[in-house]
């Protein structure tokens, strides 16, 4: 009966109170028997210290000084095992289903004895070409070589990249128990399982250089030398060289000019980010100044509103007392006719009061003038007469030193407009031409009418303006004037204000030769300045 391992039986003592039969590993068998799973069937006993075991392990165990000795390997190549004798504790007959063996123990045999295995042939699949024939011949020399020389190693195409090889062993005992493994360097990562078949096929090698090994067992479990077979195999033109230099250079082509486009996409989206983020400063930029204008403008509006009040006020205090003294002129003029008094002391008094009160009156009239806070552009205004009030009033400017010159030639000075806005445009523009002459000199006021247009030229002879700023003098806020001095508002406020009366203001200037302010404005048709 087949059983795991080897055991010993131990019968209960007589007469003890313990009656269960114990199974313990028997030692005596060795460690095969005992301490490995080991499935017995029979045992035969050769002699005193031999015995004969089949089993999953089949083979002599010698006992000796407590020492067991199991010898398998002869006994490898038998089969299923039917029966055993032993005949002169020398010659095993074993019996087995289909055959009969005999060993003797006395002939003493090598099993571990090397052996080779060969290559037989190599075979391209594709077309059935022979590539090796089995032995390593060179015609040239007439020579056969034991190992494959490096000259006799073969370079085949890419297309030629499939296999069959064929070998076998040198070991004749059992041949058909033989087993074999092998590899190939640069295809496989380790060796194949034993088989029994004596080829190998492989497709689709890789190019590169390729070294097949071959390796086999007999059937006592030697194992032969290594065996190889060496060969390269081209690579296809997209796997040369060149082609891996030329996809490194398409690479670092087609990386180039993806980021060169990238650069090129950014650079644009910047330009026009750019142009965007200039267009809003621009217009920030226009938004302040035009917010900083409209800012002073107001200032100034309300000043000039401020200053027209004031000024109507003064005029109005000024006017009462002037009426007293032109009544008492008036009373003491019908006195001095009626008693007949001729005195030329009284008369030149008399005509002192008389012209430093019509020279009050008209400064009064003129500053009623200035202070008209009306906001409309369809009054009548005389321009010859607003002139002759802006003089009046900046003639505390002309100091002695600046002559007035006024050459009205205009056959008609009526035009549609504001007369308290044109008030401020004329004394702006002659307080400037004031300003520009440093010592003596000549402020020439002159009118002329063009078409149905009204030109007043104000000319100086003062200090004149450069070429390249005289563009930027009606700018908000330019300014030629010592800090403090100017705000920079006086000409750009008059230059709105030319325009709001739909007319134009230019200027003209030579350096040290003076400026001229030229003002065109449109005149009120000839029947219409009658009504």
């Amino acid at each position: 009966m087949a059983h795991k391992r080897i055991y010993k039986v131990v019968l209960p003592p007589m007469g003890g109170s313990d009656s269960l039969i114990h199974f313990t590993h028997d030692s005596f068998w060795g460690d095969t028997f005992t301490k490995d799973s080991s499935a017995v069937s029979m045992i035969k006993q050769i002699d005193s210290t031999s015995y004969f075991i089949t089993g999953n392990k089949t083979g002599v165990l010698s006992v000796d000084n407590n020492k067991a000795y199991f010898d398998w390997k002869p006994f490898l190549k038998l089969g299923a095992i039917s029966s055993i004798s032993v005949e002169n504790k020398r010659y095993l007959n074993i019996g087995q289903f289909e055959s009969f063996c005999i060993f003797d123990r006395q002939i003493e045999k090598d099993y571990n004895r090397p052996f080779n295995v060969l290559i037989r042939k190599v075979v391209i699949s594709s077309n059935d070409s022979l590539l090796f024939d089995g032995t390593f011949f060179k015609k040239e020399e007439h020579k056969i070589f034991n190992s494959q020389p490096q000259t006799l190693v073969p370079t085949l195409d890419n297309k030629y990249n499939s296999l069959k090889i064929n070998f076998s062993a040198c070991y004749f005992e059992s041949s058909s128990q033989n087993q074999y493994s092998y590899m190939m360097e640069g295809f496989d990562n380790d060796w194949s399982p034993w088989s029994s078949e004596p080829s190998a096929v492989y497709t689709n090698i890789p190019h590169g250089k390729l070294k097949f090994k071959v390796k086999a067992k007999n059937v006592f479990g030697t194992i032969s030398n290594i065996e190889t077979y060496s060969f390269i195999v081209k690579p296809a033109w997209y796997q040369t060289k060149w082609a891996y230099i030329s996809y490194c250079l398409l690479s670092i082509l087609i990386i180039a000019l993806i980021t060169k486009l990238y650069s090129h996409h950014l650079m644009i989206k910047n330009m026009r980010l750019e142009t965007v983020v200039k267009k809003r400063t621009h217009e920030l930029e226009e938004t302040i100044e035009k917010l900083k204008e409209t800012q002073s403008t107001l200032i100034q509006q309300e000043k000039m509103a401020s200053l027209g009040i004031l000024t109507a006020g003064v005029a109005h205090e000024i006017n009462n007392p002037l009426n007293y003294i032109l009544g008492g002129y008036t009373g003491l003029d019908f006195y001095f006719q009626e008693n007949k008094i001729e005195d030329e002391d009284v008369q030149l008094l008399m005509d002192s009061i008389k012209t430093g009160v019509d020279r009050a009156a008209d400064i009064v009239s003129g500053l009623n003038q200035f202070s008209r806070t009306q906001n409309t552009f369809d009054e009548k205004c005389d321009l010859h007469s607003i002139l002759d009030n802006s003089i009046l009033m900046i003639k505390h400017l002309l100091k002695n030193r600046i002559e007035m010159v006024k050459n009205y030639t205009a056959e008609s000075s009526i035009v549609s407009g504001n007369v308290g806005k044109l008030h401020q445009v004329f004394i702006n523009i002659l307080t400037n031409a004031c300003q520009a002459i440093k010592k003596d000199g000549i402020i020439t006021v002159t009118t002329t009418t063009l078409d149905q247009s009204l030109i007043i030229e104000i000319k100086d002879n003062g200090e004149g303006i450069q070429s390249d700023i005289l563009d930027k003098i009606t700018d908000p806020f330019f300014t030629t004037k010592e800090p403090g001095q100017g705000s920079g508002l006086g000409l750009s406020i008059t230059y709105r204000i030319i325009e709001e009366h739909k007319g134009k203001l230019q200027f003209k200037s030579e350096l040290k030769k003076g400026t001229t302010a030229i003002i065109t404005l449109p005149l009120i048709p000839t029947k219409n300045a009658k009504n």
